[in-house]
């Protein structure tokens, strides 16, 4: 068979008719082809077509260089010729394109997600006028093992002692929150019911938080404790009107605070980066008077906020502050200091007595996360980039040896980066609008896309970072590649170059794992929060406000509960099992040393909680309904018995400070119960009856919960005076008291899939490169009978070994971060071997998923296409 004859290369034929004058090209190209088949009839074929090249270069390169002088001189000219050719770069390589796209809008996704929860999050309780000077004053109180524990709760009188006593504060107040006593209530305007927070404050609260009124005079708000001020919000719901809200009476029906109080005052509504949110405000004094032991320094409930005077020393007032316990009881544990209270937010968690973190931490995490995400999408542009380097060697090569200099070739790769990277940010903020319903669904937020100055800024420098760091390495890379060895098609071997690639893809992965083995703890505790024995049985427990209920009806209304076949038992329960309680140490007791203080936690409740509850009994019996002289007996749980050091503590007699002087009986120990988060261990508690408390308790059958709720509320409709009926179960407010945990393992879910998706991405990406640069070695294999599986093996080993580098680097990292997550509760699961397997297996699964893809692929390929290839 004849040889076919050798013909000139076409591309250089055309690129001569581009650049000269058609006649003048013609006479050139007849001139080349003479020597052409000239030194073809003499040399290889492969030297008689880089001759030609030569040949064309030589009489291409003065115009070329006049061309390339042209653009340099016009910005505007080179811009729009880069533009040009980026957008045939997208279209001749369509497939890396898209993967790019989605790959860095994925990245850019994310980080404005986490950008928008970040701002939110450090915005809080920084929009009050005065916050330099406002201060949260705090307790560290020193328990007998030397454990320090830091309390937020004061006592009453406090905010007078500093404004009598200590010079350097400008106003103080008490503020007990909505929370305290039972929360929302209900308030009544011409028998209509209305929903609404309650905050008792001082009137120094006003002059220290920025809470403007809109209505009334700030000289005389709260002035009387009849007074009541209420939010734009609640003024316009009730009264229609803010004018016609002052002067109107408002009856709040809601425990030993019920009665009538006098609009005198409407504020702004609180903002919603607020962590104060009320409807109304009313005068602290008359918790003073409903709670008449909150007149001794003993007890603490309320919180104190402070506003320091101008020039004030924040640390010398701390110095003074801090033994002001000491002056007023007697061998007191407790210390005070301040905290600013804009700080309270993000750095509210105390360890020994020290800041040790709080949400400042996932803060931090969360924009480590957002730059981690950021720059994983930018090393898969610079590995897919460096993939298909190869069929744009020759297009280097040729405009290198037109004279075209490096800077103009970084130039024109960084003008598909950031073009790239423009079009990703427009398709991210649409991914961002899409799915910031579901993103405020999980966070609880309601953040919202407002192009502001702040936010286009924050966008712009996203751009250039991402920009400059995608098309960096391509840009730098591919430009600096010799003209010979572009020509010809190949890259320039470099171990350095290989093993940047590589570690990339290690890099990426192994913040996958750390991401995947978090959501694994963070889930596996959470369930541990939500099955763990707390001593008491919360299921299907329901907690009735006790609101629009006398005082002298409650015990009826108890009885006609009962007579209800779905109800079990009832009882009745002031504050509740989740940290919300009351707390002393004034506490006296048989053989107590004069340095022994014990800081007790106080439930009050009516006779059958402990049964309704499911409490174990350790010794002694419990409240008896309808037994005399009950209110002066007592409880103690088993931690409060071994820290009082009592021995047969049945029948033995306490005092009781803070309920004036009140001697209790022990009628009963009662086994451990968590009345804390997990966060916090065991406290010594003590149970004491109170005739009527701010809920009532319902123990209902399960699987009747429908028909007992209908006949429930049929029965709170005859005592409760036209307040409407409203309740919460137990097990889901226990659940809701880890909301931010719950919300916190979503999250992580949610980016650690980002993660995992873009470093997919990368790893699909690097495959290919792979698979192109060795497809004639996988042709031959399959010409000397290697079959597709064997292909696959050859071609994953290496992916394989990177992986296994990153989980070798990541599961150490991950184990640290793990376990000093868990150190923040008191009780927490073990991280067993488990979670290192399942996330080593997660991710080889993942990755050999996405190797498999490409090199099956490859695999499948006609060897005859593939020997064929240049």
């Amino acid at each position: 068979m004849k040889k076919p004859t050798p013909t000139p290369p076409k591309l250089a034929e055309r690129l001569l008719l581009w650049f000269l004058k058609e006649d003048l090209a013609e006479e050139v190209l007849g001139d080349l082809e003479e020597k052409f088949y000239h030194t073809q009839s003499n040399y290889s074929k492969a030297k008689a077509r880089r001759n030609y090249w030569y040949q064309v270069f030589r009489y291409m390169r003065p115009f070329a260089l006049k061309r390339n002088r042209s653009a340099r001189s016009n910005p505007a000219t080179m811009l729009k010729h880069n533009l040009l050719i980026s957008y045939r770069s997208f279209l001749r390589f369509r497939s890396t394109f898209f993967i790019n796209l989605i790959g860095l809008a994925s990245g850019l996704a994310g980080t404005l997600l986490i950008y928008l929860w970040v701002a939110d999050e450090i915005s809080i309780d920084k929009f009050h006028e005065k916050d330099a000077r406002i201060y949260q004053i705090l307790r560290n109180r020193t328990e007998r093992d030397g454990q320090i524990n830091t309390h937020t709760s004061m006592p009453g009188r406090l905010a007078d002692e500093l404004m009598a006593n200590y010079p350097e504060v400008e106003a103080a107040t008490m503020v007990w929150p909505p929370n305290f006593f039972g929360g929302q209530g209900y308030t009544t305007h011409q028998n209509e019911q209305y929903k609404a927070d309650v905050q008792f404050v001082d009137q120094g609260f006003l002059n220290i938080m920025s809470f403007p009124l809109i209505a009334g005079n700030p000289t005389n708000a709260l002035q009387n404790k009849s007074d009541v001020l209420i939010s734009r919000s609640f003024a316009q719901k009730v009264f229609g009107s803010i004018d016609d809200a002052i002067g109107q009476t408002l009856n709040w029906n809601k425990g030993r605070a019920t009665g009538d109080y006098i609009v005198n005052g409407v504020f702004e509504n609180p903002p919603k980066n607020s962590t104060m949110q009320f409807d109304m405000l009313l005068n602290a004094e008359v918790m003073m008077e409903a709670y008449k032991y909150m007149e001794q320094w003993g007890n603490t409930n309320p919180d104190a906020l402070v506003l320091l005077k101008e020039g004030t020393d924040h640390e010398a007032f701390n110095t003074k502050l801090e033994k002001l316990m000491q002056s007023k009881v007697e061998n007191s544990r407790s210390t005070l200091f301040i905290q600013k209270f804009s700080d309270r937010y993000l750095r509210g968690s105390y360890e020994n007595g020290a800041i040790s973190g709080g949400r400042i931490a996932y803060v931090r995490l969360f924009s480590i996360v957002a730059l981690i995400i950021l720059s994983i999408a930018c090393i898969n542009f610079m590995n897919l980039s460096t993939a298909k380097a190869a069929g744009r060697l020759k297009e280097i090569g040729v405009k290198k040896a037109l004279g075209a200099k490096r800077r103009a070739l970084i130039g024109q790769y960084f003008t598909e980066s950031f073009l790239l990277t423009i079009l990703s940010v427009l398709l991210a903020l649409g991914i961002v609008v899409l799915f910031l319903p579901q993103f405020n669904q999980v966070t609880g937020k309601t953040l919202a896309i407002n192009l502001s100055t702040e936010l286009l800024s924050s966008m712009a420098i996203i751009v250039l970072i991402t920009g400059f760091l995608s098309g960096s390495y391509p840009a730098l890379y591919l430009s600096r590649l010799k003209t010979t060895a572009s020509l010809k098609g190949k890259l320039v071997k470099n171990l350095g170059d290989l093993w940047v690639r590589r570690g990339l893809v290690v890099f990426q992965f192994s913040i996958s794992i750390i991401l995947i083995f978090s959501v694994l703890i963070i889930s596996k505790q959470i369930d541990f929060i939500q099955s763990k024995d707390l001593g008491y049985d919360r299921e299907n427990v329901l907690r009735v406000p006790n609101t629009g209920i006398s005082e002298s009806a409650y015990d009826g209304f108890l009885t006609s509960l009962e007579t209800i076949p779905g109800v079990v038992s009832t009882s009745s329960l002031d504050h509740n099992l989740m940290g919300d309680h009351g707390s002393t140490s004034n506490v006296d007791w048989p053989g107590k040393t004069p340095d022994q203080e014990v800081n007790f936690v106080s439930l009050e409740m009516s006779s059958g909680f402990i049964e309704t509850m499911g409490m174990e009994l350790a010794q002694g019996r419990t409240f008896e309904r309808g037994r005399p002289n009950e209110g002066q007996k007592i409880v103690l749980n088993e931690t409060a018995i071994e820290q009082m050091g009592l021995e047969d503590p049945i029948g033995k007699v306490i005092i009781l400070g803070n309920w004036d002087d009140a001697p209790r009986e022990i009628i009963g120990i009662v086994k451990d119960i968590h009345a804390e988060s997990l966060y916090e261990t065991i406290l010594p508690t003590f149970i004491q009856v109170y005739p009527m408390a701010s809920e009532t308790i319902i123990k209902i059958q399960a699987g009747t919960e429908a028909s007992s709720l209908l006949a429930i509320e049929e029965q709170f409709e005859e005592f409760n005076n036209g307040v409407p009926f409203d309740f919460t179960f137990m097990d889901s407010d226990y659940q809701a008291m880890y909301e931010n945990e719950k919300r916190i393992s979503s999250l992580s879910r949610f980016f650690a899939l980002i993660a995992i998706i873009i470093s997919c991405l990368g790893l699909l990406g690097l495959t290919a490169f792979t698979a192109e640069r060795r497809t004639k070695e996988i042709g031959i294999r399959k010409v000397l009978g290697s079959g597709n599986w064997r292909i696959i093996q050859m071609l994953s080993v290496d992916f394989t070994r990177m992986v296994v580098a990153a989980l070798a680097i990541a599961l150490p990292i991950s184990y640290v971060f793990a376990k000093g997550w868990l150190q923040d509760f008191a009780y927490s699961i073990d991280l067993t071997s488990g979670f290192f397997i399942l996330s080593g297996s997660i991710i080889l699964g993942v990755a050999w998923l996405t190797v498999g893809m490409q090199t099956l692929k490859a695999a499948r390929a006609n060897p005859v296409d593939s020997l064929r290839s240049e």
